[in-house]
Parts: C-alpha cells; structure tokens; sequence
C-alpha cells in the first residue's frame, strides 16, 4: 500500500528526491545484489564499473531499476524454462547513459506493450499485482529527465531500455 500511495503522490508532484552525481553501476549492482533470482536464471552483467555518472536520487532509482529486475524474473519464471537468462547492459549514447534489460522470458505482445506502462496495467494475476510497478519505474525516470522505452516479442524475451542523462565527470 506504501509503494501505491509513492505512485500516486508522485504523479502530484508530491515527493521526496534528493539527488546526487552516482555511478549507475553502484545502483545496477545494488539491484542484483537485492534481487531475488532463482537458480535457474543466470545474470550476466555488461558493464564497467564506476564509469557511467547519472545525478539521480539513488533510493527512487534504485526501486524503478528493481521493478523491472523482477518483471525480468517473472516472465522468466512464465516459461518454465531451466536456462532463464538476464542480461543487464549500461552504455554511453551521445548525450545519455543507457541501461538495458533483457530477459529469455515469455515476452509481450504488441497490445500489451502499448499499455504496460498504464497505471494498474498488469499481465499478471490481479491477486498479487495491482499493476504500478512499470508505471512506477516509468514516473521516476521522468522525475530524473529520463525515460523507458522497450522491445519484445512474444516467446523470445523482453528488453527494456532506461535512459538518463549523462553527467560528466568533471
């Protein structure tokens, strides 16, 4: 109920961030450190650390990379498969740093992408999923002058790329 009530509020504009210049492999890392992943899901991490700056409050951030991290999982687990992979990228694109998603999972189908960002959209069972979480990440991202995009195809996996502005060592 907590994590609606943050949704909601911040669509209002009601909010706590507080930023500050990070190294979003810290935050990818802290997201896979925290994550639950089953033995059947094998992470692969595509990225150096500590060379990618984002100004970014790190607790926001982190909980919308860890939202799509699980829906990563999940779809995953949809399959049923025993050699689940998640591969997680962070690159430089002109002026944005970029970290990409990617899962061997069920994947969407192009109505579902085009909703999966609607406030309690949800592909999943409404028992255990109020469908806010991408919507979530989605606010947060915006919050920090960046956005989410992604790919899919059904029966192959799902990438999800969030782009933020790059802040330059200085």
């Amino acid at each position: 109920m907590e994590r609606l009530i943050k949704v909601l509020n911040i669509g209002k504009g009601i909010h706590d961030f507080w930023t500050e210049k990070i190294y979003l492999s810290d935050i990818a890392d802290e997201v896979i450190e925290k994550s639950t992943i089953p033995d059947n899901i094998k992470v692969v991490c595509n990225y150096k650390p500590k060379t990618e700056f984002v100004n970014a409050d790190s607790f926001y951030l982190t909980e919308a990379i860890y939202n799509i991290m699980q829906n990563a999982v999940q779809a995953i687990e949809e399959t049923g498969r025993s050699d689940g992979h998640i591969t997680v990228s962070i690159i430089q694109e002109y002026e944005w740093i970029v970290l990409a998603i990617f899962d061997n999972g069920i994947g969407m189908k192009r109505i579902q992408m085009r909703h999966i960002f609607d406030e309690f959209y949800t592909t999943k069972a409404r028992i255990s999923n109020w469908g806010v979480g991408l919507a979530f990440s989605k606010r947060i991202l915006q919050f920090h002058h960046g956005n989410i995009s992604l790919k899919s195809k059904a029966g192959v996996g799902t990438t999800f790329y969030i782009l933020l502005p790059d802040v330059y060592d200085t």
